[in-house]
């Protein structure tokens, strides 16, 4: 009786030790989850850059960045935004 106990200690000990190693099925994971996580953060960017509309105001000489998505405005320096971006208001 005592050494089926002690095998049976034995075996959990070793199942123990052998699912706390790491291998390389579970690093390959980790590698996968890391490649998924950062193509996902591109793509979030790439969404958020391309929601991005340019605005200046004639009266004031200000430039803006405004996300539709957002909604969210902020105050940039006009000579940064490239001309083909930039949309001037019109007041008639």
């Amino acid at each position: 009786m005592k050494k089926l106990f002690s095998y049976f200690g034995i075996l959990i000990f070793s199942l123990t030790i052998l699912s706390c190693s790491p291998t390389g099925l579970s690093i390959n994971q980790k590698k996968q989850q890391d490649e998924w996580e950062q193509a996902e953060k591109t793509h979030n960017a790439n969404q958020i850059i391309s929601s991005i509309v340019y605005m200046k105001d004639p009266r004031t000489n200000l430039c803006f960045a405004y996300i539709w998505n957002g909604p969210a405005l902020a105050n940039v320096p006009c000579v940064e935004i490239p001309i083909n971006l930039l949309t001037t208001a019109s007041f008639n």
